[in-house]
């Protein structure tokens, strides 16, 4: 997994890193059950980008306040390491 974060004063920071399709699902879950519920549960802001063919991994962005992207991204890799 590759990670790269941003950081603008005065705006949210922002965390991406790169899943394998095969994974994404995990993070996703059935109708979009996980990925609210992450949501729901840290405050934090996340995106995933659409499949695009040929490549092997989408990226995911994290973005909000510094606590509730850690967190989110510890769900993320909770779900992840299940699956």
């Amino acid at each position: 997994m590759r990670v790269r974060g941003r950081f603008v004063p005065g705006r949210n920071p922002i965390l991406s890193f790169m899943v394998p399709n095969n994974k994404v699902g995990s993070i996703i879950g059935t109708s979009g059950t996980v990925i609210h519920q992450i949501r729901n549960d840290t405050g934090a802001h996340i995106s995933i980008s659409k499949p695009i063919e040929g490549e092997l991994e989408r990226r995911v962005d994290v973005t909000g306040e510094l606590d509730n992207i850690c967190n989110a991204c510890k769900l993320i890799i909770q779900h992840l390491n299940e699956k």
